[in-house]
């Protein structure tokens, strides 16, 4: 969902004290050593460092770089947070929800705070959670529907223009299915947000469908800015995948926000004021 380009420049002089220095290096969880490698960037414009980890059945692949800070489509109130990709996911086999993190991300703003140290603090999931008759009720249903909310492409509004939903009409889909729905919030302090629903595609509808994580499912990012009150987090955006009636209605983002439990891992490994930047060790640089 966070989509981002490495910036790289050659240094070839004193480094400007607006400079920033970022750790770069890639490992799999299996050899963290290799995250270890020494390697950093140093870029003039703005960047931030991140630590990522994308999280799948077998293994996880970890990124030490550096992004943009217009990087994601959300705005970025504070560059130093943790944001969590976390689902609820429905197992039809044993009739139970749970979650399951997808990936993780660490942001940080001062030279070379994107340590390998710091890949296992990352936090291992929010336990983000709803009560299951909720769930069975307004995400799973009977399982399949014959008509959504249609909106293909993207209507977007804000707290004085609010999203006209009288563009996205129930319609008819070509089979018994499921419909899926996504919320994007651009600017949280404006409540700008951006809203799309269809019915589900194809590939949700067979076997594969376990591979994307399911036809029944909410899928969540939430961020906590760590200078901030680390007791709340914030939505970036939802994904809604259901078969029950009127299950993409325009309420059901707010309704399923009100509806989450959560409890946010220790964070206590990453410092509550940014430290006064140190010189950075000896390292290669690229």
């Amino acid at each position: 969902m966070i989509v981002h380009a490495l910036i790289l420049l050659l240094i070839l002089s004193v480094v400007p004290s607006n400079s920033l220095t970022c750790y770069e290096c890639g490992c799999d969880q299996n050899n963290i050593t290799a995250c270890n490698c020494g390697v950093t960037s140093t870029a003039f414009d703005g960047d931030y460092c991140i630590i990522t980890e994308q999280r799948f059945i077998d293994r996880t692949y970890i990124q030490l770089s550096r992004v943009p800070r217009n990087t994601t489509w959300v705005y970025v109130e504070d560059p130093y947070y943790i944001l969590l990709l976390e689902s609820i996911r429905y197992n039809q086999t044993a009739d139970a929800w749970y979650t399951w993190t997808e990936g993780a991300v660490f942001a940080c703003d001062w030279d070379l705070c994107n340590s390998p140290n710091l890949i296992n603090a990352l936090p291992a999931s929010f336990q983000l959670n709803i009560d299951k008759d909720w769930l069975d009720t307004n995400i799973y249903g009977n399982g399949s529907v014959t008509e959504c909310h249609h909106c293909p492409f993207e209507t977007c509004g804000d707290s004085a223009n609010p999203i006209n939903f009288t563009e996205c009409p129930m319609t008819s889909c070509d089979n018994e299915t499921t419909c899926l729905a996504y919320d994007l919030w651009n600017d949280l302090e404006t409540n700008e947000q951006c809203y799309q629903s269809q019915c589900a595609p194809e590939y949700l509808d067979d076997e594969s469908a376990e591979l994307f994580g399911g036809k029944y499912r909410i899928e969540v990012e939430a961020i906590v800015y760590l200078a901030q009150d680390r007791s709340k987090y914030y939505i970036w955006e939802m994904d809604v995948y259901c078969g029950a009636e009127n299950c993409t209605r325009p309420t059901i983002f707010s309704e399923i926000a009100n509806k989450l439990n959560y409890t946010i891992s220790d964070l206590s490994m990453y410092p509550t004021v940014r430290p006064t930047t140190l010189p950075p060790p000896t390292t290669t640089t690229t």
